[in-house]
């Protein structure tokens, strides 16, 4: 299956734009995009749980901005916490950005696929502070270890590329197992679960080793995103698992299937927690246009169904209030963010302004 974003004939196409990839965000899936200082059972980029829960430096921020990778537009539009109005784009030597993260100083990593590059932006600021390039091609979802590494998931070689904190430079590269890398997230123990669409697995690396420490592929069929909840169980998205997509759910350490989730799973493309450890799907085909569907811990029936204002959804993230944030890549007649307080299904307030396409969320300085 073709990736669903890649293979858009009004984007940009890239050699390997003609591979047959899935469809990823970094962000996500995806995605919060802070990493905390120390390993935690949370995917930096996929927004797994609430920032604010997770994140040392987004709870020093009093208002942390939204942070929004505008895939079409080629940039990063960032707005107030609160806010729909535009307060600055971020658009130097940005390139069909498809993830989102910041580091433990409020440095902002973008993931250019077109360009071969991350670009890295001081907090507050709209000029290059570095960019990295060495051993990247498509880059498509980034993280952050327990040591401020940054991780590199690249589409084109099949590679998770590593680079020290703070550099430019590649310290290692990770290759065994590897076929289309998609998400990447870290467990408690800083072990390193990669997402391989190509490969219908979830691979697994000790911290610091580029050596394949075990396969998970009972129940994984085109993987589009990763999470963990509090207890260690991975969270697995199977965009086409039995067909329609399901959600697999593993003990910490195990390969073999706890539970599958399916009722109400269509084409889930990002998966995040909130604070009360309700589970939240998003789902491409969902009701039509897409949704995101609830599930309460340890359960495998729809809690509920948030779909007003949702059109193919992209990521999924919550602000420190716990409200949910979905980026709508395909919302006529472009993209838009809607919120949703707490618990509810209707539409708080939609983020348009200054955006075409929104492909990865994150929140910052």
């Amino acid at each position: 299956m073709m990736n669903r974003l890649i293979a858009r004939p009004a984007w940009p196409m890239p050699a390997l734009a003609m591979i047959a990839l899935g469809l990823a965000l970094t962000a996500c899936g995806g995605s919060n995009g802070f990493s905390p200082s120390t390993p935690m059972a949370v995917p930096p980029i996929d927004a797994s749980r609430s920032t604010a829960a997770n994140s040392g430096l987004f709870r020093a921020i009093a208002n942390p901005n939204l942070y929004v990778a505008d895939y079409d537009g080629n940039a990063v539009t960032v707005y107030a916490r609160g806010s729909k109005k535009l307060q600055r784009t971020i658009s130097q030597d940005v390139n069909v950005p498809i993830a989102l993260s910041f580091d433990g100083a409020g440095n902002l990593y973008v993931a250019n696929y077109n360009s071969n590059s991350v670009t890295v932006y001081a907090p507050g600021g709209e000029k290059v502070l570095r960019t990295i390039s060495q051993g990247l091609n498509g880059p498509y979802a980034l993280a952050f270890d327990g040591d401020g590494k940054l991780y590199a998931a690249n589409l084109g070689p099949n590679t998770v590329t590593v680079y020290g904190r703070g550099s430019t430079k590649l310290v290692r590269t990770i290759s065994q197992g590897l076929s289309e890398p998609e998400k990447l997230a870290f467990d408690g123990s800083g072990n390193l679960y990669i997402a391989n669409t190509g490969g219908n697995a979830v691979t697994v690396y000790a911290p610091g080793s580029t050596k394949l420490l075990r396969t998970i592929s009972e129940g994984v069929t085109e993987p589009k995103a990763l999470a963990f909840d509090r207890a260690g169980d991975l969270f697995v998205a199977n965009y086409n698992g039995s067909t329609t997509g399901n959600i697999t759910v593993y003990a910490p350490g195990s390969k073999t299937v706890l539970r599958t989730i399916s009722q109400g799973v269509v084409e889930p493309t990002s998966l995040a927690f909130d604070r009360s450890e309700n589970l939240y799907v998003a789902n491409l085909a969902g009701s039509s246009t897409g949704d995101v569907t609830v599930y309460a811990a340890g359960s495998k029936t729809v809690r509920r169904t948030i779909s007003e204002g949702v059109s193919e959804p992209e990521g999924l993230t919550f602000d420190r209030r716990g409200d949910l944030y979905v980026a709508d890549y395909n919302a006529a007649p472009t993209g838009h963010v809607t919120v949703y307080a707490s618990g509810k299904t209707t539409v708080l307030r939609t983020i348009s302004q200054g955006m075409t396409n929104p492909s990865a969320l994150a929140f910052g300085p």
